[in-house]
């Protein structure tokens, strides 16, 4: 219900933190609405979503990234279905969330 993904590794959060985790999930629902409305740049998806997941509380983000749903290799434009996906380090917790995405039925 608080937007985190189900981890037992959330025990480890306290309430600030908790509140800086779910910027996660958010980085990565603001990225599929940017690429269903047309955008495929992965420069600017990737920057944006370290943007909306570095707030207080994070201690640093492993990744945040867009890659090939099927080698996880990286790509320079959301072309085929991509993965989002993001690791971050908040207190004691290293939390992880994706979501798989098809590209926009028209591009940027």
């Amino acid at each position: 219900p608080d937007g985190l993904a189900m981890s037992s590794r959330n025990r480890y959060l306290k309430g600030d933190e908790r509140v800086a985790a779910t910027r996660i999930y958010a980085a990565l629902d603001q990225a599929r609405r940017e690429i269903a409305a047309g955008v495929i740049d992965v420069a600017r998806l990737e920057a944006a979503m370290r943007r909306t997941i570095m707030t207080p509380g994070v201690t640093a983000i492993d990744y945040a990234s867009v890659v090939d749903a099927e080698t996880l290799q990286p790509v320079e434009r959301v072309e085929r279905r991509v993965l989002i996906a993001a690791a971050v380090r908040i207190g004691a917790a290293r939390l992880i969330d994706n979501v798989q995405v098809d590209p926009p039925a028209t591009a940027e």
